[in-house]
This record gives C-alpha cells, structure tokens and sequence, in this order.
C-alpha cells in the first residue's frame, strides 16, 4: 500500500511532508432550540450527520501504531484515530526521520497526534512540525502513569503543576496555527485527587484557550501502583466527568476508561438526567439496567420509552442531560461498526438522541 502523509502548507526549515488534500470536519456546539421543527435543530441533525468526533480510539502505546491505524481505518470510517505518545525529544531529534515518528496514512483521516513532554518551548516546537504533518489534533499526554514517564516528569505528573500545563498548552497553541490542542488527563494523581482539586486543574489549565479535556475517570498511584494497575484498581468515578460538564458548560469533555462493549456505549449516549449522571450509585444502576436493555432490545435499535423506564422522573428537560461523544480502545471494531449507521437515519438519532435535543452538548466519553 502506497503510504501518503497529511500536510499543510510548509514554512521556515520543519520537514514538510508530499501534501494532500485536508478533510473536512464538523464540531459539534450547543444546541439553542431543541424543537424539532426549528431550523437550529435541524441545522444541528446536519452536523451531527458529518461529524467524525462520535468516536475515537484513545492513544496506546505499542498498538496504535500507523498499520493499526490504517487497519482500524479499513473498519471503521467515522472512528477519530489517536497516535502513540510521541515524546518531543524523540521529534526534535529526528527531524531528518519524521516520516517515522510521526507520519500517517491519507486514509487515517481524522486523525490526532499524542505528545509527551514537559518542555513549553520544546512541546511547542513539536506541535508546530505536527501541525505541518496535516494532524486534526494536537494531545497533551496528562495522564500516563508509567514509571519511566513519570520518572521525567511529564504524564500524569504534570497534574500536580496545573499552572505548567497551562504555559505548555498555550505555548502549543501559538504554534499549532488552526490545529486544536487538547489535553488527556486523569481525575487526579496521588493525594491531588479531590473534586475541587479536578475542577481546579481544569480551570487552570483552560486559561490557555483548550476547550477539550479528555479524562480517565481514575485518579492514579505515581508510586505503589504498576501503568496496568492504575487501569484497573483506583475507583471509576463517571459521575466526576459529568459533573465537569454541568460545572464548566463552556468546556468539552471526554469520558475514558472502561467502556467494553456497544451495549455499554449506547447506555452512555442516551441521555442521562443529571441528577443520575452526577451521583455515583444512581448512575452504576442506571448504566447497569440501561447495558441490559440495550442488549435485550439489540444495539442500534430505536426505544424512546428507556428512559421513562428507567428514571421515575423522566421529563424532558434540556437542563437535566448531557451529550456523550465515545473513545474506544478495547471495543474499537464494535463502536466502529456503529458509528457507521449514518445512512439510517434512525439509528444515528437514537445514537446521537442526547446531543440534538438537548442544550448541554459539551461531554465526550472516551472509551477502553
């Protein structure tokens, strides 16, 4: 297969790859008018339909290399792709090499890039040679617990310092041009694992102009606790990330961590009251009880009364629910399939139910 790479115009003496035509995606904003009648509402059904950010497969190390990508590619055409973390020092050092490290495949499109790091200028410098490659999006690693990263300070360490994370990120930013910069991070790391502690990471850090918080709902152990361990043993807090999105409605986020099988993602996407979504009991037997009739009615299939079922207050109300955009890892050829429904237009509606009809449509959950 003839491997081509993504590219926008080159400047000054970055490596600039053979160019290729830049796709063309939809971010999804708040709805205003949730009446079905109103142009809003169908205006936003439109977007939906050409939006590629539905789902994403989250950045593994030694999986989501470009052959897994492409692969992926050939499964899934609606899936965003995420890289391995890339370390800056490994760029910055190879710039005779970067079809290596950092090149992809035209057809990975959307596709975004992870970097590691904990040098501003130097993470700078980075995003602008990515942003030359032709990425969609620009990742700042805050969340890997590895020994070995942590050990250089950078991963989920930079949790501890939110007001680093905000000069890194808004030095990527001035470099990165059109390219938007997000963060990947956890609920909190060590004894910096409070909600208030969260909310002021993300306060802090938004200062720098990202809008898009990628979040494993776990808090992680830097000492004690193996990178398997801390993906497993510290508690999921789902109802956290929800609550980010009542707490900071001009922010987007995404829920990662756990997410194994359709039927669990389609519970997620419905929408969710948020007097269940930001209580941790209520929203385990809720997505519990959802996961079991999603998978007693079959995935994809239309059934409005679910949560008239399972909410005994079930009033529609554009305050009480919140949107949830899907990141998969383990499940990735599963969500893959099902975000390929577009062409019925039933099944994205029931997929994307939560995000057109009501006013809250800035959470994203990432899945693995």
């Amino acid at each position: 297969m003839e491997q081509t790479t993504g590219t926008r115009e080159s400047a000054g003496d970055v490596s600039t790859p053979p160019p290729m035509p830049a796709p063309t995606t939809t971010r999804v904003g708040a709805v205003v008018d949730a009446d079905p009648q109103s142009q809003s509402f169908k205006n936003k059904v439109e977007r939906l339909r050409g939006d590629r950010d539905l789902l994403s497969i989250a950045p593994m190390m030694e999986v989501t290399d470009r052959y897994y990508r492409t692969f992926m590619r050939n499964v899934t055409r609606h899936t965003k792709l995420y890289t391995e973390m890339v370390v800056d020092d490994t760029i910055l050092h190879q710039m005779d090499n970067l079809d290596r490290f950092v090149g992809f495949d035209a057809v990975q499109h959307p596709v975004a890039i992870q970097l590691g790091g904990d040098n501003a200028e130097k993470l700078g410098k980075c995003s602008e040679v990515c942003e030359k490659w032709g990425y969609d999006e620009i990742n700042l690693n805050c969340g890997c617990p590895s020994k070995r990263v942590v050990s250089k300070c950078f991963g989920a360490k930079l949790m501890l310092d939110p007001d680093k994370v905000r000069e890194i990120a808004s030095t990527m930013r001035r470099h990165a041009g059109n390219c938007p910069v997000t963060i990947k991070c956890r609920l909190g790391a060590d004894e910096r694992d409070s909600y208030e502690e969260l909310c002021e990471f993300v306060k802090t850090t938004s200062l720098s102009g990202v809008t898009h918080f990628i979040v494993h709902a776990r808090k992680c152990l830097l000492d004690g606790l193996s990178t398997k361990q801390n993906r497993t043993i510290p508690e999921l807090k789902y109802h956290w990330v929800f609550q980010l999105c009542r707490d900071f409605p001009d922010l987007e986020f995404s829920l990662n961590g756990h997410v194994e099988t359709m039927a669990e993602a389609q519970a997620l996407l419905r929408p969710i009251p948020s007097r269940i979504a930001c209580d941790q009991q209520l929203l385990a037997e809720y997505l519990k009880r959802a996961t079991a009739h999603t998978q007693k009615l079959g995935v994809g299939k239309r059934d409005t009364a679910l949560t008239h079922e399972l909410d005994d207050d079930s009033a529609v109300d554009a305050e009480h629910h919140r949107s949830t955009f899907l990141s998969t890892s383990t499940g990735a050829v599963a969500f893959g399939e099902l975000a390929d429904t577009d062409n019925d237009s039933n099944q994205l509606l029931t997929l994307n139910s939560v995000m057109i009809g009501y006013d809250c449509c800035n959470c994203r959950v990432t899945l693995c």
